[in-house]
């Protein structure tokens, strides 16, 4: 769950990385205008493209849940996708939502409801 985010947060924050890199810095760019309300019109976009209930985003999914051109797309796709095949729900949201515009408290909410499971308003 978040793997794939989580090595590539861990990757660019040591040291200058997050410069070096350029990846922070790009998907800054990329969901930077996002504001609270795109961040939940993302989501909900997932679940009305995810059918299946997989959890789970494939490429051509992607194509509808994130309106960046096509050579963006493709960077998204090489920094977070599962052997080049799929990007998890999660990893996709989370990356919208933490480098996306929206105030602090407005992330925590949204990353909250997304990591809460059980639907208790606790992350256990």
């Amino acid at each position: 769950m978040g793997t794939s985010l989580s090595q590539a947060l861990c990757s660019v924050v040591a040291g200058d990385g997050w410069l070096r890199t350029g990846r922070g810095p790009t998907l800054r760019r990329l969901f930077g205008a996002y504001s609270n309300g795109d961040v939940w019109a993302v989501c909900r976009q997932f679940r009305r493209v995810d059918t299946a209930r997989s959890g789970y985003v494939s490429y051509e999914e992607l194509r509808q849940v994130v309106m960046v051109p096509e050579f963006q797309l493709l960077f998204i796709w090489d920094l977070f996708s599962h052997s080049n095949s799929l990007i998890e729900e999660r990893d996709l949201l989370t990356m919208v939502c933490v480098f996306s515009s929206a105030k602090l408290p407005e992330k925590a909410k949204f990353l909250l409801t997304l990591f809460d499971g059980s639907g208790s308003g606790a992350l256990t």
